[in-house]
């Protein structure tokens, strides 16, 4: 394992085919980890989980990353086709209404499963223009149906989508 990235808030290390996360300031318990797991199967845009080792470590899949969304829709050197970049409204909706489906299938009434970190640098766009959420140890058990960052996440998508299509037809 080489390690590769280090922060404040976690340490990432590669593999050829996965990506150990170590956590230093949160914990992904195994009973959440299990239900982002099992809501995340056969979803492409999530980045899919491998193994869980304790609270404060994961595996995941290994992703050939372009740049983050928030990189990607905001340099327009990068050439996203736009796309890609609707695209990420349908997956931005599909994470929110995904987590209410499982939410009202497997959990008891009034907890939810959410995602406490819906922002742009946590999608990414890989280099064959797939859109994958990321940081999947932000999912959370609560008695809040919307996590209070989800609202401005959908503000700052439908905004900034509308200048890059506004961009593209001054071409």
């Amino acid at each position: 394992m080489k390690k590769v990235k280090k922060n404040h808030t976690s340490t990432i290390f590669y593999n050829k085919n996965s990506v150990r996360k170590d956590l230093t300031n949160s914990q992904f318990s195994k009973n959440v980890y299990d239900h982002v797991k099992n809501l995340s199967d056969g979803k492409p845009y999530y980045t899919q989980l491998l193994d869980w080792h304790s609270n404060t470590s994961y595996s995941m899949e290994r992703l050939d990353v372009l740049n983050t969304a928030q990189d990607c829709i905001n340099d327009p050197s990068m050439n996203i086709p736009l796309d890609v970049c609707l695209d990420l409204v349908n997956i931005g909706i599909s994470v929110y209404t995904d987590t209410l489906e499982y939410s009202r299938k497997h959990l008891p009434k009034g907890t939810y499963l959410t995602y406490a970190d819906a922002r742009f640098k946590n999608f990414v766009i890989t280099n064959e223009y797939q859109i994958k959420l990321i940081d999947l140890d932000s999912f959370t058990l609560s008695h809040d149906y919307v996590h209070w960052r989800t609202p401005g996440f959908f503000t700052e998508i439908f905004m900034l989508l509308n200048k890059k299509i506004q961009d593209a037809k001054d071409v």
